[in-house]
């Protein structure tokens, strides 16, 4: 995989990470604040956005423990889908609007058809129950602050 970013401005990076669908990338950005970097977005949860996302912490000189903040702009699994992969690689903080956390828990219709279902979930995309479970999860098990406002 072929990372593609750049410095827009001095410390602020660009990342075009993959999807597994159209449109075929996302925009995330890395922010270098000296000591600690920051992430504002994480694509979504796929083999090749994970492998792109860390060729690109190598490539611009930040190892994984510097990355100390994690911020989700929403809910969708484009933005949000590999934050519980990048909180697990960094110990990085996660935040997520309130309001965000609760439109989470009504994203999708109960009547997604079965495969649908399945291409959901193996991309970190909470659906139905598992939505309670995965963010209190997230807040309870990974020891992470109560989801902050931005």
């Amino acid at each position: 995989m072929d990372a593609k970013f750049r410095e827009v401005v001095p410390g602020i990076y660009l990342v075009h990470l993959p999807l597994p669908m159209k449109p075929t990338i996302v925009n995330v950005y890395l922010l270098d604040g000296g000591a600690e970097w920051g992430l504002i977005d994480t694509g979504m949860n796929s083999a090749d956005s994970i492998t792109t996302f860390t060729e690109v912490l190598a490539q611009v000189g930040c190892a994984p423990e510097r990355l100390r903040k994690i911020i989700c702009t929403h809910h969708h699994p484009d933005h949000f889908g590999t934050s519980k992969v990048y909180k697990d690689l960094t110990g990085a903080q996660l935040y997520l609007h309130p309001a965000e956390y609760a439109r989470s828990q009504t994203f999708l219709p109960s009547d997604r058809p079965e495969e649908a279902v399945r291409f959901f979930l193996a991309h970190g995309i909470p659906l139905h129950k598992e939505v309670i479970q995965w963010f209190g999860q997230i807040t309870d098990e990974l020891g992470l602050p109560a989801l902050a406002t931005l």
